[in-house]
């Protein structure tokens, strides 16, 4: 069988490319990933291991090889389409009940994903088993994003001040509004208990906080 390599722009990785590989890995549980990948699988070990492992568990007892060379009856062969088809009724069911995030939405962590989309901009914070959608205001967002694509950058070009982020966010070129926004985005990580996203590394510089996991992948 012919070995295939799924490669990924390191640092460019969603929620939707996690389960499209998860889905190839059901096919050929014989691919190969990228390290990116397999730390972004690793964060949402939780999912993987309660719905997706079974379900490639029961796919690889019956192999191509087997359905070629007649080993399963049409009766066998019905019997494991039933059972996929349930399996996939129930990951559907578990995904829906964890609150996965949408698919365009990025991981930060394995417990945190931004969410940038029309209409629904804020965050999904994994807790107590599920994850859950706190609302941002956009500017925080934005703010968030575009740090995020600044750290594969080195020091400096991976931090902003607060006025460069004021040029950038701010229509109204107000310094106190930006630092509200950093401000509120540090007090509620410390309300959620979570990982702060967004660190101030002196004294009016901010750059993404370098211990999420999308900042550790890239080491």
């Amino acid at each position: 069988m012919k070995m295939v390599t799924v490669k990924h722009k390191p640092g460019t990785i969603t929620v939707g490319d996690i389960m499209d590989t998860l889905e190839k890995l059901e096919k050929d549980p014989s691919m190969k990933i990228s390290p990116e990948m397999e730390k972004s699988i690793e964060s949402l070990k939780f999912f993987s291991e309660s719905i997706i492992q079974p379900m490639m568990n029961v796919s690889s007892l019956f192999t191509t090889e087997n359905r070629v060379f007649g080993q399963l009856s049409d009766e066998e062969q019905k019997m494991i389409d039933e059972v996929e088809s349930e399996t996939r009724q129930e990951r559907e069911r578990a995904e829906r009940a964890a609150g996965i995030p949408e698919k365009d939405c990025i991981s930060l962590d394995s417990h945190i994903f931004l969410c940038d989309l029309p209409g629904k901009s804020g965050l999904y914070l994994y807790k107590e088993g599920k994850f859950h959608f706190l609302k941002l205001r956009p500017m925080a967002v934005n703010i968030i994003a575009h740090l995020y694509q600044m750290r594969t950058h080195p020091h400096p070009r991976n931090c902003r001040t607060v006025e460069q982020l004021m040029e950038k966010f701010s229509q109204t070129k107000s310094i106190k509004t930006i630092k509200e926004r950093l401000y509120e985005l540090r007090d509620l990580c410390k309300q959620q208990g979570c990982k702060q996203i967004l660190v101030d590394i002196e004294e009016g510089t901010w750059r993404l906080n370098f211990e999420l996991d999308c900042c550790e992948m890239l080491g």
